[in-house]
């Protein structure tokens, strides 16, 4: 049905199903380069019909109906498309949640490893850091320099990476073990980028 309607594209394949948005999307995503198309739909109607070959075979019994990784990958770009966004978002919402959970438990870890060395261990901690993914401009160019701990407060925290916005990172602090994960990074980050997006208009 789907091929019918829209023809697939010659090159690809694939049925592309253009963004209906397109006009009206934030001037920032024109202004920041974002890619033409990104946003379109595009399915592999053949795919999905091998899929749907292959799990009727479980349903009439005449098989196992296995299904492939290809199989559900084409079956999620389905949810590309805004009235059917579900599966994604879903899967988003869960794994937003579980990174503030984590968060919020290694903050309180932190906390209470804090409270247990005391200020005294802490200063000295603090004063003695080094730090294991320092930048060089030859031997480490991807490291980085310590980041202030939003928990203990020194400035003890070891970056391993940044978020996908560029605007802060995850890692471990090496005072108070305080650890941010590249989700909970991601999350902070895109907060600081939104803010950042409203002072430019």
């Amino acid at each position: 049905m789907i091929a019918e309607k829209i023809p697939p594209d010659p090159k690809t394949g694939l049925c592309v199903i253009p963004d209906r948005d397109a006009d009206v999307r934030p001037r920032w995503e024109k202004e920041n380069g974002v890619p033409e198309g990104i946003w379109d739909t595009r399915i592999d109607a053949g795919l999905l019909t091998d899929a749907l070959d292959v799990s009727g075979q479980a349903r009439h019994g005449s098989g196992t109906g296995r299904l492939q990784r290809r199989h559900v990958q084409a079956l999620l770009a389905l949810d590309h498309h805004p009235t059917l966004r579900t599966l994604l978002e879903a899967q988003s919402d869960r794994d937003d949640e579980r990174a503030q959970d984590e968060d919020a438990r290694s903050a309180d870890q932190a906390r209470a490893l804090r409270e247990l060395i005391g200020d005294e261990e802490a200063q000295r901690r603090a004063e003695s850091a080094e730090n294991p993914n320092e930048y060089h401009p030859k031997h480490n160019p991807d490291g980085h320099d310590f980041e202030d701990c939003p928990v203990c407060g020194y400035e003890t925290f070891c970056v391993q990476g940044l978020d996908m916005w560029g605007r802060g990172g995850f890692g471990q602090c090496v005072v108070c073990s305080y650890r941010r994960s590249p989700r909970g990074a991601d999350q902070e980050g895109y907060g600081e980028h939104l803010a950042w997006l409203m002072g430019k208009d």
